[in-house]
């Protein structure tokens, strides 16, 4: 919990000198829009300023751009007149809370696995390697989708006793990680706990996996629902009211952030567990009443062992591994699957690309709309949102080959990839934060320099421009990065619709499975003339 803390201290600190920085400053102290053109009107309404001076911009027939209507200045002329210096909002509140109050409340809303106040580490995960939190979730699904098709050797023709053989695989998945989901793996299993002589006990212990399996879809829904509405209301004046300042900003960070709708979506269709005892406590008892063993050895983790000087190894009992084990369904560690059960590359590459889906959706939409400020094009709030994607990309990359026997395994490797995440995650949030407070609000930042060179120009009388963007673009983007943000999901949940049968059983379903399982009755499948090993009826 230290790195908890540290990091909140960290990001008080940054909140509050930004919110110190707007509360000070003099009218005269940076740029501001409005007084600036106030000031310039004052100024061309008594003389001081003369209708061609060359603080004005020229249009494309050589005219100065001093009509009220279409006041703009050069980016010298606005340094001159509103001042070259930087200058934080004084609306902070509003404009921050827009989106930070919504995407709080996704996080908060985010599965996170049973391990203590260790689950609250996945959140700097999440933060700072998105992808990898995306890929390890759908890696979840897909083993748990794998577990569903290994059944059906054993069961092709009854979908009730294939979810049952199903979900008790992936409980051994849940405790053993990914490399247990392979058909000699599940093969020897099956055998070892008497698939075929004690059916009643892999039924009972998949109902009370399944029942011990959380479900909060429906809050996370609520939730996803008011981080739409609390953008929505950002611009449209109908919904949210008027708007202390021009809306663009912030509807692109919320747009940027909207990858957290996903996972949100996602890490509750996984599900959770009442505690990191449950799978094992229901699996020993299984074990026991099946005639089979449950034996787990102690992890092995691994430092630096191509630098003898520095190599370290230790080893950790199992319940103190689930953390780097795959225990944290936001970080599964990249590991080399049972050459016989080996991901394709199509499959690979399918879920690589639905794993950077989301951010590349999000970032697109708020490139978009910071495109469409005025003056159009590339400005300075561009550059912090290509750093902070530029960032995440690059921390899935080391998190992918930061795993190797030759630099660091198992806990070693989580404390490496926690450290490099919480490096990410928190100057990440801080420049998002900085951002929105006004970190770019000068005249230079205003100016488009980088789209338009010399020719940089800073509009004063804005309003009818943002008016017609909350009308036209900010709804299209915004509705385009949502429907794709959705579909992304519903993609996932049709494509591994097996994976997603395994621990999500309905009431009704577990009440009937419960029934049976109180009363030792079986299905019609399960008669005396029934070979499992063929998977067909003998008679």
């Amino acid at each position: 919990m230290a790195m908890c803390w540290k990091a909140a201290f960290i990001c008080t600190v940054v909140i509050s000198f930004s919110l110190a920085a707007a509360a000070d400053g003099s009218p005269r102290s940076g740029f501001v829009r409005e007084e600036c053109l106030k000031q310039t009107l004052d100024h061309l309404a008594n003389g001081k300023l003369a209708p061609n001076d060359e603080v004005f911009m020229r249009d494309a027939a050589g005219r100065p751009m001093s009509d009220p209507k279409d006041l703009t200045l050069t980016l010298s002329g606005c340094n001159k007149l509103c001042g070259s210096e930087q200058r934080w909002y004084s609306d902070i509140g509003p404009r921050v809370s827009v989106w930070l109050l919504p995407v709080l409340l996704l996080v908060s809303n985010i599965e996170l696995s049973p391990l203590d106040k260790r689950r609250f580490y996945a959140i700097f995960h999440l933060l700072g390697d998105p992808i990898h939190s995306f890929w390890s979730i759908i890696d979840k699904i897909d083993a748990w989708d794998r577990c569903y098709r290994l059944a059906e050797q054993y069961e092709p023709d009854c979908e009730r006793c294939r979810r049952v053989i199903a979900t008790v695989f992936a409980g051994f998945e849940e405790i053993r990680g990914p490399e247990m989901v392979s058909k000699d793996n599940l093969s020897l299993l099956a055998d070892e706990h008497n698939l075929i002589d004690k059916f009643q006990q892999w039924r009972r212990a998949a109902v009370e996996i399944a029942d011990s399996r959380t479900d909060e879809f429906f809050r996370t829904c609520l939730a996803i629902l008011l981080f739409i509405y609390q953008l929505i209301a950002g611009f449209v004046k109908e919904v949210g009211g008027e708007s202390s300042s021009p809306p663009g900003g912030r509807v692109a960070t919320g747009v940027l952030l909207s990858w957290l709708i996903p996972i949100a979506l996602l890490s509750n269709a996984v599900g959770n567990l009442a505690s990191r005892y449950t799978c094992w406590d229901i699996l020993s008892r299984f074990a026991e009443r099946s005639g089979g063993q449950l034996e787990l050895p102690d992890s092995e983790s691994v430092l630096l062992q191509s630098f003898p000087a520095l190599a370290r190894t230790c080893r950790t009992p199992y319940i103190e591994s689930l953390a780097w084990s795959g225990g944290i369904y936001t970080y599964r560690p990249s590991r080399r699957q049972n050459t016989s059960e080996q991901r394709s590359w199509f499959r690979a590459i399918a879920i690589f690309s639905i794993s950077i889906f989301p951010i590349c959706i999000g970032f697109l939409g708020g490139f978009i709309i910071l495109w469409y400020l005025i003056p159009n094009g590339l400005n300075c709030r561009h550059l912090w949102m290509i750093g902070v994607v530029i960032a995440w990309f690059a921390s899935a990359m080391i998190t992918k080959m930061s795993h190797s026997a030759r630099f660091v395994t198992g806990k070693y490797h989580l404390h490496f990839v926690l450290a490099k995440d919480t490096l990410i995650a928190i100057p990440s949030i801080a420049i998002i934060f900085l951002s929105a407070s006004g970190l770019f609000n000068n005249c230079k930042c205003w100016s488009g320099y980088l789209y338009y060179g010399k020719g940089a120009h800073v509009a004063l009388n804005t309003e009818p421009f943002f008016e017609r963007n909350d009308r036209t673009i900010y709804p299209l983007v915004f509705g385009v990065c949502l429907a794709a943000q959705l579909a992304l999901f519903g993609t996932v949940a049709a494509v591994w619709r097996r994976g997603f049968k395994v621990f999500r059983w309905s009431e009704s379903a577990r009440r009937e499975e419960r029934v049976r399982t109180a009363g030792n009755t079986v299905c019609t499948c399960m008669r005396e003339n029934y070979s499992y090993t063929q998977g067909t009826c003998k008679g």
